[in-house]
């Protein structure tokens, strides 16, 4: 399945699916993911696993009478170590579609067998993100987060320039560094310099390391793990930054003193992907089959502020569920699409132009 359009076109595709849902793909139409036996899947811990244990993988093991069987991941590298020795230890994985591109480059994922994903839910996807080695399953936004003790919620920062203005709003901030599979905010730069939302890619490298120049006296400190800003935020560290947009919404639930903003958001996704040499395909293709219908979609969504990528879902969501995931249309239009084909051609460029910047006064 091709990838040939714009960004700019996904993004308009992904709202008109989600404004105007065709009929309801409820019931599934291909073949049954009954089986025996177990699928091993790589999660990434926390509340993220908690979500997908209670949308998806409890219910398809009902369904399916096939065992998941969760196995610890915390990088791209183990899977490299797997391929390497020939010892794969896990059938599937969500990923990021960088570290998808990455791996699918050094031949360490199998083909996705579309054919046994319902045509109705395919249909539900973005038009040109569903991908020959990955199949999209998850929205997710990083942007603008405030603490409300030091900002009020009535006039908080809307733009990436208010989120540098520290005049308008004292105190001191956080923003992403290179980590992993983390990229620094080089969009959410260009933005505070007044470059429109639809003409970020390619980056102007320089011009973004300049506006980083401008508000790097102010930050605390470069967040290098998801958990890091948010943490900062509800203990007062920083005032504003960015941050995951669903952890803000996880602490929110709990009742810390923090928002979130989602005009100039960063909309990412994840892929489900098949190891090369997996022991259990056809349980791991039943799984992703399962986890791409609206069912599964839509409880994943139910337990975090992650939005599902077939817009069929949203007719199981309530209103009020849907307006706070970042798939969700009135939300979309408002944010921008993360390039990863730009960052993965970039990459080793600007780490070398970070790590240069990072030690300089």
């Amino acid at each position: 399945m091709g990838t040939g359009i714009t960004r700019r076109d996904a993004l308009k595709t992904i709202v008109a699916g989600a404004g105007a849902l065709a009929a309801p793909a409820i019931v599934r139409g291909q073949a049954s993911i009954k089986g025996t036996g177990e699928v091993r899947v790589a999660s990434l811990g926390g509340s993220f696993e908690d979500a997908q244990n209670k949308g998806v993988f409890e219910p398809f093991e009902k369904e399916s009478g096939i065992k998941v069987k969760i196995i610890a991941y915390t990088g791209p590298s183990q899977v490299v170590a797997q391929e390497r020795t020939g010892n794969i230890e896990w059938d599937c994985i969500l990923m990021s579609k960088a570290a998808m591109l990455s791996l699918n480059k050094q031949g360490y994922l199998e083909k996705i067998d579309y054919d046994r994903i319902d045509k109705k839910d395919l249909g539900g996807l973005p038009q040109g993100m569903a991908h020959p080695y990955g199949v999209p399953n998850i929205l997710f936004s990083r942007g603008i987060c405030y603490n409300t003790k030091a900002i009020p919620v009535a006039d908080h920062p809307k733009t990436w320039a208010e989120v540098w203005d520290t005049k308008k709003f004292p105190g001191q901030r956080s923003l992403g560094a290179f980590s992993g599979s983390l990229t620094p905010d080089l969009e959410f730069a260009l933005l505070a310099d007044g470059v429109p939302i639809d003409k970020l890619y390619p980056l102007d490298i320089d011009r973004a390391f300049k506006s980083l120049d401008g508000i790097r006296p102010s930050v605390a400190k470069f967040w290098t793990t998801g958990a890091m800003s948010p943490q900062m935020l509800t203990d007062g560290q920083i005032s504003c930054g960015s941050a995951y947009i669903n952890r803000i919404g996880d602490l929110i639930a709990s009742g810390a003193p923090v928002a979130y903003e989602w005009n100039q958001g960063e909309i990412q996704n994840n892929y489900w992907c098949i190891l090369k040499g997996a022991k259990n395909y056809d349980n791991a293709m039943k799984l992703m089959a399962f986890a791409t219908s609206p069912v599964a979609q839509a409880g994943f969504s139910t337990y975090t502020l992650m939005g599902p990528a077939n817009s069929h879902a949203f007719e199981l969501l309530s209103k009020d569920r849907a307006a706070m995931l970042p798939s969700a249309p009135e939300n979309l239009k408002k944010q921008f699409i993360y390039d990863d084909e730009w960052w993965a051609a970039n990459r080793d460029a600007v780490q070398k132009r970070w790590d240069q910047w990072a030690i300089s006064k």
